[in-house]
Order: C-alpha cells, then structure tokens, then sequence
C-alpha cells in the first residue's frame, strides 16, 4: 500500500524528469512551466529565470509548411508577460528534414519581446521539421502567466509587421506563478489506551504497551510541483525558514515525549520534547534537519496515565498548522433498551464507578422514524471515582414525536467497575419499575 510520501516522492521525480523538457506549441495538454511564488522577490515586477535544466524553457513546434530549396521564409516568436534577458541570436534551429541556414532578422536582445528569423533553404524542408527556440534566461512577471506565440511568414514585410497572413500560427501560456506550499507536512496516526489497563497501556494497535506514536513529519507533503528560477525543481527546504521551532499542541504531562526518525521509536538519537503550557516544543530546529527524513511524535508512557485528546505541529516561523493522531480510550458500554420523558413518569439513569479513577460517558439514542432525540447536556459528563451519578432522562435527552428512545452509554471505565440500572416512577399511582443493566447489556472490547 502506498502511503503518502511514496506517491509524492513519485510525482517528484516524474515532475523533474522529461514532463517538462520543453514548452511544445502544438501539444494539446498545458505545457506552462510553473514557479514557485516563494522564491520570487517580494515587489519585484519580473524575475529571470534560467534556461539552464535541459531545456525547460526550451520553445518546440513544427515548421507548418514547406520551405522549398533556395527559398526563404520567416519565423516570428512573439512573448507577451515575457522579455529575452539573453541574446536569442543563434538560438534557433530548424532540423530533421532539409538543409537551412538561420539568421536573426530582427529583434531578439536583451529587454526584446520579439524576435524574427529568415530560414533559407538549400533542400527542401518538410512541414514537419522541428523549430526548437533555446534562450539561455527570460525575465518573466511576477503578476500573472507569461505566453509565447509562432507565427511562419512569406515575406520579411509580413513578420515584421506581425500581420495575419502566417502560413502556421501557434501559441501557448508559456510560465506562470504559484505557490508551492501546500501547507501540508504532519500525517496522523490515531491511538488506543485501553480501560482493562486503567488507560496505563495502549492496545495491540500500538508499537507497544507503554509506547506509541501520534503521526510523523514529512516535509515531501509540503512541496507542490514548481520550480526554482533556476529551473531545479522546488524543494522543502526551499520553502522553509532555516531555522524554526516546533510547537505542539496536546497533552504532553504524561510519559516521555521525543522526535524520532524511526517509525519503531526507537532511534538513537531522539530529539526531546519539552512539555509546555499548551503543548510541547522542539527550539531552533534546522531546516536541512526537518527535510532530512520522516519525524515521529513518540511517546513512553513508562507507567504513568495515559491521557486522552488530539494532537497538532506548528512550524512557528512559516506560521505553518497540521494535524497529529488523537489518543482515545476503548470503553465499556452500557445498552439500555428503553428511555421516557412521558410526562406522567419520572425516569431516571444511575451509574456506578468503583474504580480508582474518574470514568467519562457520553450517550447516543437511536428511536423510531418519527422521533427525533436531541442530546442535552447530561448527555455527556464524567462518574467520579467510587460514586454513583443520578441522571434524570429530562436531563439527558428532548424527545419529539414519541416519547420513548433507546441509548448506548459509553463509559470509560473497565465493566468489573461499572454497574447501571433505570429506574421508572410511574407518578400517578407511585409504584417503581427498577431495571439492573448489567446482564448482557455492558460489554468492554475484550469481551
């Protein structure tokens, strides 16, 4: 199974191989070569960008009609958002059918928007010659996309004066800007501590009883496919800051907390991290650190209680947020068959905690089609340790259509420690019908 960073360590690597090796005017999928926003200059109204990467800049077409032996024709190459910062003189080539020689006619130096080149033929050159236009750098804006049009001419007088009697006209957007951060760079791994434990392990699903991980870093996710201006393809640490801290936010009281480049948590070299306030945090991390491998969160709980909640990372200096893995506990649940908030009877819902530690609940209801419950707020709450919690059905749910609902109750608790009963007063006559819930209605996961 593929997970994340292997696909995008394979969009990557096609991304900056041959996709783009040049700008081809008669393909029909976008030939755009794309920068990266970020690694323009702030204010500036044009960056150059260097044709130096095989040919990334690299402008292809056919010819478009036949140039016949001692004859000429003209080829015109127009740049709108666009200027030549090299001298095009030279850069020209018409080749795979026929001898030419090529001359630059007019246009073509550094600041230029055009250039024109008359082909003269010495054989008979096909309409299906190549044209490859390669420039050594353009200065390109910084404001929006960049075109660049073909145009083949009969005469000298009809390229220079751009008119529409071309023998083959092609064009295509030719750069444009965009950001390359995606603003993702943290994948989420979910744990379970289990009640059977008294939350002091994590399930089966977890690297071990007393250790976990919350999700790892991987700095490839950030990278959307764009280029540097010189024509390299954008990296992570292209995009980073150099040097930064991680915050984190989630309970870290607990256990010992690291940053590992080992899926196991078991690196050698962990990098610690320090409990705060809100969170955690690592202190002037270096980019070339972050972008060096995939980062786990781990933690050893080392006995202590492990605590429930979710977890995030924040790059400080890029103002960068991700989401972590959450951990949660497994809980005892209690089924109850039947709930009322009839007006002539008084219901209520007990449950007893004799463990050692405070249990949370929260309960969900499921009624006939033409009821509608809606939760209130004793629908959720916490059983201190060793105490019995009265609930009142009017408490706990609004019922319309009927007055009558089914519930589960989830308790975090281990079921030897957990006991519930209802307990119905009919208030017209005072008679009670109490009902014991623990047969065959509260099961914890290990059962």
């Amino acid at each position: 199974m593929f997970n994340k960073k292997t696909i995008a360590v394979a969009l990557a690597a096609a991304f900056s191989t041959s996709t783009f090796a040049a700008v081809d005017l008669d393909a029909s999928t976008s030939q755009t070569v794309v920068y990266a926003s970020e690694v323009v200059t702030a204010g500036a109204a044009t960056a150059e960008a260097l044709n130096t990467m095989g040919g990334l800049l690299d402008v292809t077409t056919d010819l478009g009609f036949t140039i016949g032996n001692g004859t000429t024709k003209y080829i015109r190459i127009d740049l709108d958002g666009a200027t030549f910062a090299a001298s095009a003189d030279g850069a020209l080539t018409v080749t795979g059918s026929g001898a030419n020689t090529v001359d630059l006619s007019a246009g073509g130096t550094d600041g230029d928007d055009f250039v024109i080149y008359e082909v003269a033929a010495t054989a008979d050159v096909s309409p299906t010659a190549v044209v490859n236009l390669s420039v050594a750098s353009y200065d390109i804006s910084t404001s929006g996309p960049s075109t660049v049009t073909y145009r083949l001419y009969e005469t000298a007088t009809a390229a220079a004066n751009a008119t529409d009697a071309t023998l083959k006209t092609a064009s295509a957007e030719f750069t444009d800007l965009a950001s390359a951060n995606t603003g993702e760079f943290a994948v989420g791994i979910d744990n379970q501590a289990t009640v059977s434990s008294e939350f002091k392990a994590f399930s089966a699903a977890s690297l071990g009883a007393t250790s976990a991980t919350v999700g790892y870093l991987d700095t490839d996710l950030l990278v959307d496919t764009a280029y540097d201006l010189d024509g390299t393809p954008v990296t992570a640490d292209d995009l980073l800051d150099d040097q930064q801290d991680l915050v984190f936010t989630g309970d870290f009281t607990f256990g010992t907390w690291t940053l590992e480049a080992s899926d196991t948590c078991d690196a050698a070299s962990p990098v610690a991290i320090t409990p705060t306030a809100t969170g955690g945090i690592i202190e002037d991390l270096d980019d070339s650190t972050l972008t060096s491998a995939d980062w786990y969160v781990c933690v050893d709980s080392g006995g202590d209680t492990i605590e429930k909640g979710s977890y995030s990372v924040t790059l400080a200096d890029d103002e960068l947020t991700d989401a972590l893995g959450t951990i949660g506990y497994d809980t005892t649940t209690i089924e109850v068959p039947y709930l009322t908030t009839f007006s002539e009877y008084n219901q209520r819902l007990y449950i007893i905690n004799n463990g050692s530690s405070a249990a949370d609940y929260s309960i969900s209801f499921v009624g006939e089609a033409a009821t509608t419950a809606t939760p209130l707020a004793a629908a959720t709450g916490t059983v201190p340790a060793g105490e019995m919690l009265m609930l009142k059905v009017t408490d706990i749910v609004e019922l319309e259509g009927r007055t009558r609902v089914s519930a589960t109750v989830e308790v975090e608790g281990i079921d030897a420690n957990i006991q519930a009963a209802t307990q119905t007063v009919n208030l017209a006559d005072g008679t009670t019908d109490t009902v014991v819930l623990n047969a065959n209605s509260i099961t914890s996961p290990s059962n």
